[in-house]
């Protein structure tokens, strides 16, 4: 599904204009951190695993943020 989902996205200009714009800002900022795969870049070993240890130990209520914009 992932790797599907990247396909789809690789030809459209918003996600084009996405990475334009990751490349020229700041690289310490969270925006140009990873934000899809495909197959290449998800074939990790162990990667569920990996993915179950992540979650615990950063996805947490007091860790997140909400931004609303109208």
């Amino acid at each position: 599904a992932v790797d599907s989902e990247f396909k789809k996205n690789y030809s459209s200009d918003d996600w084009k204009l996405m990475h334009v714009l990751k490349e020229i800002s700041n690289k310490n900022n969270p925006f140009c951190k990873f934000s899809g795969g495909s197959l290449e870049t998800l074939n990790v070993p162990n990667i569920l695993e990996q993915l179950k240890i992540f979650y615990d130990s950063t996805y947490s209520a007091n860790n997140m943020k909400l931004v609303v914009l109208g």
